[in-house]
């Protein structure tokens, strides 16, 4: 099973990072998980938890939130190896909460305890996984059955084993937008049917050939983009607001033909 994002210490947008800071009294971040189906070939062998503080102003850098994910697996890890002395294990599933306690936040993490002794190399156990970070963004009533539907009508049109770049969501609130963008990403690595390219490695390219953008992408770039990547298949959203309904859509694109491969859109 090779079907997750290379990196599991992955940057999600700067906006989410915001979060991170002492703008919101807490936040949450989820990191190497598993999907339900891998964890049915998964041996959990417990759980372990940790607590870790660390001043306000060392969260005010980019760099902050790969800081924090990479601190509380360390911590896990020690804590899991402790346990389980003579065990070969590991922590997935791991979700970290914060809330600020004045100059400091202080951070409180969690995750299950797997074994990894006689797992083969291509077990979950032994798969990377991703890093998912969800901040108090208020989620409209409805969007994520929307996302659900709108990336299984778009996933049913593409061709198995697609190596997918997800570019852009559009909207008008910019962690709305890095909400969806990541959970879009989360349902396509979920059918482990395609390969995503990491969200990293397009940011990397992007400044590496000065492409700007405010976030939405003309078709032209969402080409260009790809090849550079090495996706065979872009896809990028909006969420338009009309009156009191707001609308979901997605597009993929064939980067080779600059075709549009299908589009998908729900109302909520």
């Amino acid at each position: 099973m090779r079907l997750f994002v290379q990196r599991w210490l992955t940057l999600l947008l700067a906006t989410v990072l915001l979060a991170v800071s002492s703008c919101l009294p807490s936040v949450s971040i989820r990191t190497r998980v598993l999907s339900k189906a891998d964890m049915k070939n998964t041996r959990v062998i417990g759980s372990v938890s940790v607590k870790f503080t660390l001043h306000k102003r060392s969260l005010e850098s980019l760099e902050s939130l790969e800081s924090i994910v990479k601190r509380a697996y360390e911590e896990l890890i020690r804590e899991a190896q402790s346990e389980y002395v003579g065990k070969n294990v590991d922590v997935v599933n791991i979700l970290i909460n914060s809330k600020v306690e004045g100059n400091f936040r202080s951070f409180t993490a969690h995750g299950n305890v797997i074994s990894l002794d006689n797992a083969p190399p291509d077990s979950p156990e032994r798969t990377p996984v991703r890093t998912y970070v969800q901040a108090e963004v208020d989620k409209p009533k409805g969007l994520e059955d929307a996302i659900k539907k709108v990336c299984s009508s778009v996933m049913t049109e593409l061709p198995k084993g697609s190596k997918i770049a997800v570019m852009s969501i559009t909207a008008d609130d910019s962690k709305i937008s890095a909400l969806v963008l990541d959970e879009v990403e989360y349902n396509l690595v979920s059918a482990k049917n395609f390969t995503i390219v990491d969200r990293s490695t397009l940011d990397l390219i992007r400044k590496e050939h000065l492409i700007q953008t405010d976030g939405a992408f003309d078709d032209a770039t969402l080409v260009k983009l790809g090849k550079l990547s090495g996706a065979n298949v872009v896809i990028a959203g909006s969420i338009m607001k009309s009156g009191n309904t707001n609308r979901f859509s997605l597009k993929a694109m064939n980067v080779q033909s600059g075709q549009i491969i299908t589009m998908a859109r729900e109302s909520y």
